[in-house]
């Protein structure tokens, strides 16, 4: 029984005949140009273009430039994701694998700004804005961490991500020893550090609620 995208094919008398062709190319190396976003791929058997499906490098598809049985350049269609990665080359024969002693490129995040980091809340719920360079495009399929570097080693949680900006909700701090204190802040993203002298300064005391006036209040319907 033979099926094509999860449909059956039409056989006469249900006899099919196929055969099964196995791709035979290996990746060998690769080198990436952050400053173009150019990917070079080498390796043995490759596919030319009118067979190549998808190319796929940090989180960004790559569009093909040339290609030949040794090698296939191409262009990413996005800024990459930070993380290490290694190249994923599908042809219309299926993938192209990476031979083992092929190992991933590590492209680094920046960090340039934050805002805001002045004056946060002890208790938490303070939106920091990170601006910089190479952030994933969003959470899902992501490692991010983010840690202000107090004893307690406070999270400041992820709420949203794009390519120059990411931001984080701060969770509560150890009121104890926190007030009017100086935090630097670690930034892990998909295994890599993050280098960065982002600084946050702490209120001098706590800022809550004590009440509620009017205590409770009646919904209001809408017809």
């Amino acid at each position: 029984m033979v099926e094509v995208d999860g449909l059956p094919a039409v056989c006469d008398g249900l006899n099919c005949d196929f055969t099964y062709v196995a791709n035979v190319g290996e990746v060998t190396g690769f080198t990436f140009d952050e400053a173009s976003k150019e990917l070079l791929i080498t390796g043995t058997e490759l596919p030319l273009q009118a067979d190549i499906d998808s190319i796929m490098f940090a989180q960004s598809t790559c569009s093909v430039l040339s290609s030949s049985a040794t090698s296939v350049s191409c262009k990413l269609d996005r800024n990459p994701t930070c993380g290490t990665w290694k190249p994923t080359l599908l042809a219309k024969l299926g993938k192209i694998v990476n031979a083992a002693s092929v190992t991933g490129v590590a492209v680094k995040c920046t960090v340039s700004a934050a805002n805001p980091l002045l004056a946060l809340n002890m208790i938490g719920g303070d939106n920091i804005t990170f601006t910089g360079t190479n952030f994933p495009y969003e959470l899902e399929g992501n490692t991010i961490t983010v840690k202000f570097k107090d004893t307690q080693q406070t999270a400041c949680t992820p709420q949203w991500s794009t390519t120059d900006v990411l931001v984080c909700l701060t969770t509560k701090f150890d009121e104890s020893t926190a007030a009017s204190q100086k935090y630097g802040v670690d930034i892990v993203i998909n295994g890599l550090d993050v280098t960065n002298t982002i600084e946050g300064t702490m209120m001098a005391d706590v800022k809550n609620g004590l009440g509620l006036d009017p205590s409770t209040a009646s919904p209001v319907l809408k017809t």
